[in-house]
């Protein structure tokens, strides 16, 4: 059976360890820093890749993930040792403080709902944190070149992110981080 190219099946489907991750996945992957026993969440993981690429790479670490694909949910689950539900990113169905790491497209910066899911990123990223938003080189050259009108980038300010910077990954794509201030002040 042929499987066309982008068909989510294949990665659990597909044959051992060999995984094709995209120009962004890779991205993400490059600036994720994580370390066992601690938790990721993915908030649009309809592949499974970069989640599947973490539980290979750190088998100790929590992989969470959320997408609105019903299908996807149900054979992420089945295939792998990831929580991954079905659900938007402006209602995240975890808990204040979850998650050590947050990955995100850029889509989920935009849009009519992109302070919702900026708010909500920040509420289940934990102290310390860091959110990883993946970005087509495209874009972050607008905003290198100053013809970038305010873009989502500064919006991640606004929902507490501190620290908000931006990273080349690759020769497609750039990575924003931004940190959720640790509470714990030193005196």
């Amino acid at each position: 059976m042929q499987v066309k190219a982008g068909d989510w099946r294949r990665i659990w489907i597909g044959s051992g360890n060999s995984m094709f991750l995209s120009g962004a996945e890779r991205a993400a992957i490059t600036w994720a820093r994580l370390d066992d026993y601690q938790a990721v969440l993915d908030v649009a993981c309809d592949t499974g890749r970069v989640l599947q690429h973490i539980q290979q790479v750190r088998p100790h670490v929590r992989a969470c993930g959320i997408t609105g694909d019903v299908r996807a949910a149900r054979l992420l689950r089945e295939h792998s040792a990831a929580e991954v539900i079905c659900a938007e990113c402006h209602d995240i169905p975890w808990h204040n403080n979850s998650f050590h790491l947050v990955i995100a497209p850029h889509r989920m910066l935009e849009g009519p709902q992109a302070a919702e899911n900026m708010s909500e990123m920040y509420r289940v990223l934990s102290p310390g944190g860091h959110l990883v938003v993946v970005l087509p080189f495209k874009n972050m050259l607008a905003l290198r070149l100053g013809r970038s009108r305010a873009h989502a980038l500064w919006g991640l300010t606004e929902a507490g992110f501190s620290d908000v910077s931006w990273r080349y990954a690759s020769l497609t794509h750039a990575c924003a981080i931004a940190h959720k201030q640790d509470n714990v002040q030193s005196g």
